[in-house]
């Protein structure tokens, strides 16, 4: 959809307004994203800060997280945001600068990662996107990553910001899609929330390229029940000194069976832990 496509929805949703104030409220989120958006994605921007993204989507987006599966080449599907990870640059092949963002929403049936790639990332930064909010990915492609599978948007897809055909009460809240230790069994993808009990030096180790790795441990509880982090590496320098009695959700951690063959979530690069409360 080019920009006065999106301007002519806009006007014929919202006729109070001007073509010209349009222009004008796309001009000032390509400011306030200092040049990062193209009037394209800030155009986006404005339709969904007005509420009218996702009208006239609904056909497109009936697919249910638990039903994807890898290597599917159009996706489209509606969730709640669960998080919202720091975007990442990098170098790619021809010199050229790349950036990716990652965040995870969730439905009734699951929930799953969805990545921006290079502009499609500025959107989403320039949203300034908080969990809880509903959104819609329309075109992206899942793969699997590790055992897991992905969204990824590139390209041609698109995320529209709380669609106006999606009804709240269809997505679990956002507590719901944190499990307590007690819930933890099976190997995967976790999010979890507690309150830290205890935590332990951290050790060091030769990793195989010769360099040094770190690991530490947390305790976390909830409801009598207990379990241990591992952290490793950068992790450990931000999160292994946590004080107890401090209250934390962890993201995207990998459940392993540890050596007493119980369940631990291992908290590396990619897992994001949220202090929601401090201890004393």
């Amino acid at each position: 959809m080019s920009t006065q496509d999106i301007i002519k929805r806009i006007l014929a949703l919202k006729p109070n307004l001007t073509e010209a104030a349009v222009k004008q409220l796309i001009e000032q989120e390509r400011a306030k994203a200092a040049g990062l958006l193209t009037e394209e994605a800030a155009a986006h921007l404005v339709s969904s800060n007005l509420g009218i993204n996702g009208a006239g989507e609904r056909i497109e987006a009936k697919l249910k997280i638990g039903d994807l599966t890898p290597a599917l080449s159009d996706v489209s599907l509606t969730g709640r945001v669960i998080h919202v990870f720091p975007s990442r640059s990098f170098d790619r092949d021809n010199n050229k600068k790349g950036k990716v963002l990652r965040l995870i929403i969730g439905d009734k049936t699951g929930s799953v990662v969805v990545v921006f790639w290079d502009e499609k990332a500025d959107h989403v930064e320039a949203s300034k996107l908080k969990p809880g909010k509903i959104v819609r990915i329309l075109h992206g492609y899942s793969r699997d990553r590790r055992g897991n599978i992905e969204v990824n948007v590139g390209n041609r897809g698109q995320l529209f910001m709380e669609p106006m055909d999606a009804v709240e009460e269809d997505f679990p809240k956002l507590d719901s899609f944190f499990l307590t230790p007690a819930d933890v069994h099976a190997e995967g993808t976790v999010n979890i929330e507690g309150v830290v009990m205890d935590n332990f030096p951290a050790s060091t180790f030769a990793k195989q390229d010769g360099g040094e790795g770190k690991v530490g441990r947390l305790v976390l509880e909830e409801g009598g029940a207990r379990i241990n982090l591992v952290l490793w590496d950068d992790k450990v320098e931000e999160f292994g000194e946590i004080p107890k009695g401090t209250r934390i959700q962890v993201i995207s951690g990998t459940v392993r069976t540890g050596n007493s063959g119980s369940p631990e979530v291992h908290v590396s690069w990619d897992t994001a832990i949220k202090i929601i409360k401090k201890g004393v």
